[in-house]
């Protein structure tokens, strides 16, 4: 008897007599209560199907006594001088008497207020007590109990040696259920051997070990903390509302091909119905229910299984998808099947769309121009020069800014007067110190002036500048606020002259020309032989030497080459 909530044993008979007890569901050692007896006529009385006759027993159970100072007697048979026992408890110890002789257990005793476990055994004619698993004694004990009447509470003869206290999960039992050395105590409420437990997954129902359960074969009211199994039929089972929480799940396992109806407080609404599916030829269903203090709700099962609905789901190990695709809004593609190698991309807020895959053989990118404000479709492209990051292509002169930063500024023109690239005050543009920027020009006439605005330093000179000829590249350098360092390879830094840089060497023709800021220089050409020069100089300042005389020729001239006067 689990005691939760009334005498009724877990073959389901309440014919057993009670007087003065209760069944608080504050104290308890499993599950939602216990027997509470009060002293004075408080007994629980039953009879059992058959005696234990000169066989093996287990009489055994939970006492929570209020005090351990006088003899208590929480079992005893009728006529138990001739045909049966009674048991009880003296000092928290264990002890037995059979109309001739008493006979106590020793070791540790119980302990008032908390559950011990406490157990009388018989096996081959030897009978041992156990107190919280323990062998505390044992004695020969071969008596034929011939009587089924038994009470819980006090001596069923005189009512004498009343129990105080509470008492959970009584059995007996007609074989020896433990070792006779000693045993673990049990942790979950009593089961019945007879009956299969039903252990659910997701393929369904499966007989492994025993548990108990009520079988309903009509509509009834249910209580927590019990399994209800239904064959067959269709009924409307009906949920109790518990007076305190937590409490015990109730659990339903249909096997019926009928479905059927829990009704109650279920998941926020105080009267509703909810579903528990009809078995299949392969597999049951089931509900298990926890109460929250005011509604149901369910943990698994229900219309999960074997329905078109599932609100809670846990993890899916095995098994096969059988459903059509996700949706979006679920989390899923709402496709079936891509095309190989393809790309998804979000089309809109609840759309995807497929990108098909390159097939040129040559490399391509995804590339997407937006509005300023939304993007657009991703397509395949080549990479173009424009699309390179790094590079600012200009086409005529301008200002740098600070999105040319580590960049290359490519300027073309056909102007051969050139273009003018300005570096503009730190006070326009704050370009951090350390600034590097790259200027190429890339035009075939004409150079690319790279000028300091009014007040920045190029090159040690205010308002300085640095010109490049066609194809060719200059890095500018920021060493300080509106100073700037700019060079390029064969660039001549510190010039003719502290107000004339050299800024570019030039091949021109036949000549060499340096172009300096306002001004250009043209370099003497030298030509050499083994005699005197016997042309006409190309101009005046020319030089020749006559490697073989040792002689030295100075162009005065350019109509002759009269015009060539040695200087040695």
């Amino acid at each position: 008897m689990h005691f939760d909530g009334d005498a009724t044993d877990s073959t389901g008979k309440s014919t057993q007599t009670t007087s003065n007890v209760t069944f608080p569901k504050s104290t308890q050692k499993f599950v939602t209560a216990s027997c509470y007896f009060h002293g004075s006529s408080s007994y629980v009385q039953g009879s059992m199907a058959a005696a234990l006759g000169t066989g093996d027993f287990t009489i055994e159970c939970w006492l929570n006594l209020t005090s351990i100072s006088s003899y208590q007697t929480f079992f005893s048979f009728a006529n138990r001088g001739n045909t049966g026992i009674s048991i009880g408890v003296s000092s928290g110890y264990l002890a037995t008497y059979d109309g001739s002789s008493s006979t106590y257990s020793s070791g540790s005793p119980l302990t008032a207020g908390s559950f011990g476990h406490v157990c009388i055994m018989r096996s081959s004619s030897t009978l041992y007590f156990y107190v919280n698993g323990v062998l505390a004694g044992s004695t020969a004990w071969s008596r034929n109990v011939t009587s089924t009447i038994f009470r819980l509470g006090n001596l069923i003869d005189n009512g004498n040696d009343q129990v105080t206290g509470y008492m959970d999960d009584f059995r007996i039992s007609n074989t020896a259920k433990y070792t006779t050395s000693g045993f673990t105590v049990p942790t979950a409420p009593f089961t019945t051997a007879a009956v299969k437990q039903y252990t659910l997954s997701h393929y369904g129902i499966n007989a492994q070990s025993s548990l108990p359960f009520t079988t309903l074969s009509a509509s009834a009211t249910l209580a927590e903390g019990n399994t209800y199994l239904v064959s067959s039929g269709a009924y409307t089972l009906t949920l109790p509302t518990p007076g305190y929480y937590p409490c015990p799940t109730i659990k339903i396992i249909n096997l019926s091909s009928s479905s059927q109806t829990i009704s109650g407080a279920i998941e926020g609404s105080s009267s509703t119905t909810k579903p528990v599916p009809a078995a299949t030829s392969s597999s049951g269903t089931s509900m298990e229910l926890a109460w929250n203090g005011t509604y149901w709700y369910r943990l698994m099962g229900g219309s999960g299984i074997g329905s078109t609905a599932t609100t809670t789901l846990g993890t899916i190990t095995t098994g096969t998808w059988n459903g059509s695709a996700i949706s979006i809004a679920y989390g899923g593609t709402g496709k079936s099947s891509w095309t190989s190698y393809s790309m998804p991309y979000a089309s809109g807020s609840t759309t995807l769309s497929e990108i098909a895959p390159n097939t040129a053989p040559t490399k391509k990118y995804l590339a997407m121009t937006g509005t300023g404000s939304a993007g657009a479709a991703p397509a395949w492209d080549t990479v173009a020069g424009s699309g390179i990051t790094g590079v600012d292509a200009w086409t005529d002169s301008g200002t740098l800014s600070l999105a040319d930063i580590n960049k290359l500024v490519t300027v073309t023109h056909t102007a051969t007067a050139g273009k003018t690239v300005t570096i503009p005050l730190y006070s326009a543009v704050a370009f951090p110190t350390y600034t590097y920027i790259e200027v190429q020009n890339i035009s075939d006439v004409g150079v690319t002036t790279i000028a300091g605005a009014s007040g920045v330093t190029v090159n040690g000179v205010s308002g300085g500048s640095l010109s490049i000829g066609r194809n060719q590249r200059a890095s500018l350098f920021c060493t300080a606020q509106n100073t700037w360092a700019i060079s390029r390879p064969g660039t001549i830094l510190d010039g003719i002259g502290a107000s004339d840089p050299v800024t570019v060497i030039q091949p021109t023709g036949g000549n060499t020309q340096i172009y300096a800021i306002g001004l250009s220089y043209t370099v003497p050409q030298v030509t050499n032989g083994t005699a005197a020069p016997t042309s006409t100089p190309a101009k005046v300042g020319d030089i020749h030497v006559d490697a073989t005389n040792k002689k030295i020729y100075v162009a005065t001239g350019s109509s002759s080459s009269s015009d060539w006067t040695a200087v040695n």
